[in-house]
């Protein structure tokens, strides 16, 4: 059952949500917040000047004492609802305004390489087959249609091949039960005990499938593999679900908008404005000279050799946050001898021409002037 509790808690949770007087102890900290986890509650996401209460003297302490928790299932429920701190007025704790909003249509998700892929009999040779499609071009051109090419392949085999992880886990999972019955009715039947043994194996693969891909989607990297944790990063992610929300936004004429779609207008305007704006008076730092010799410089211009990519592809976290592209670097590490020499003939093209190219679906709205102020 979902609830939520809130009000006036008259302690507050991190060292940064008090300013002035005392420092807050961090022992007071660490049995707020282990009272609160036991609880299995969490804050909902908030809008406004936090800090909500001060002592009215003239050296000024302000705190976060008031704030609105609650517990998972509110959050499945409600996954963007927000609590509004208002101005105080004439009390010294500020009211709080609760906002249960429903959930709002999302757009088309993008392409996003999931580690848990990995894991299947057939991934690894979908890649390849993908990879060695021939393309026409420059150097740059030809990895960058072939990196489309797997993306596009992927699409494809995740949905007909792989499938939805929960749905396969249901069905494998009852595929177990059935035939664990049939075992304990026939406990010496040798096909009972091989039936029972593959769905069990079977189970457990989606099961390890199930928690990359939940932690993966959670960005909870640090928690190395161990005992089961797929409930925790389930949580996880709707907890960043809820954090990366856009539910609110302010005008230029300091009023509020929250609709969805007016919302998208704003975003698209406000970088319209900020990337067409007149440059022109931007500062300019004076020009440094005799910072690098000319061997240094030499080296500089030099190819980009074998073993330079590869030390700087494997120096990158495996499964940070991925490019535009979907692809983090753990797929470029796991399919370097692959992909190696093509990649090194694109960087070192690039370098030799200094062109990008403009790939992919653009956006007529805030392409055109990313374009003309980075030409410019």
């Amino acid at each position: 059952m979902g609830w939520i509790i809130g009000g006036d808690f008259n302690e507050v949770r991190y060292s940064h949500e008090k300013l002035g007087g005392q420092p807050v102890h961090s022992r007071r900290l660490r049995k707020f917040n282990s009272c609160i986890l036991s609880s299995g509650l969490e804050d909902l996401k908030s809008i406004g000047h936090t800090l909500s209460w001060n002592n009215r003297q003239d050296s000024r302490i302000f705190c976060r004492l008031d704030r609105v928790m609650g517990n998972q299932p509110f959050i499945t429920a409600f996954p963007h609802s927000l609590v509004e701190y208002l101005p105080p007025g004439i009390s010294d704790h500020s009211p709080l305004k609760l906002v249960c909003e429903p959930s709002y249509p999302s757009g088309p998700k993008p392409f996003k390489y999931f580690e848990a892929w990995e894991t299947h009999p057939s991934f690894m040779n979908t890649v390849q087959e993908a990879w060695k499609a021939d393309f026409s071009g420059n150097p740059l051109f030809q990895f960058v249609r072939k990196l489309a090419n797997v993306k596009k392949t992927l699409k494809v085999w995740n949905k007909d091949v792989f499938g939805p992880i929960q749905f396969n886990l249901s069905i494998t999972k009852k595929d177990l039960a059935d035939a664990q019955i049939a075992l304990q009715l026939h406990p010496s039947d040798q096909r009972c005990i091989f039936a029972e043994s593959e769905a069990r194996t079977k189970y457990l693969s989606l099961l390890s499938q199930e928690e990359k891909f939940a932690r993966q989607k959670s960005r909870q990297l640090w928690l190395i593999d161990g005992d089961s944790n797929t409930k925790f990063f389930y949580n996880s992610i709707k907890s960043r679900s809820v954090v990366n929300s856009i539910s609110r936004l302010r005008r230029v004429d300091d009023s509020i908008c929250s609709d969805p779609e007016e919302i998208k207008s704003l975003l698209v305007q406000y970088y319209n404005d900020l990337l067409n704006r007149d440059s022109s008076s931007d500062l300019l730092l004076p020009r440094p000279h005799d910072i690098v010799s000319d061997s240094e410089n030499s080296a500089l211009c030099s190819p980009v050799l074998e073993k330079e990519l590869r030390t700087t592809i494997f120096g990158m976290k495996a499964l940070s946050s991925p490019g535009p592209d979907g692809f983090p670097a753990r797929f470029f590490q796991l399919f370097w001898d692959l992909i190696k020499q093509d990649l090194l003939q694109a960087i070192n093209h690039f370098f030799l021409n200094g062109q990008l190219l403009r790939q992919g679906r653009e956006n007529k709205d805030i392409d055109a002037p990313i374009r003309n102020k980075f030409n410019k």
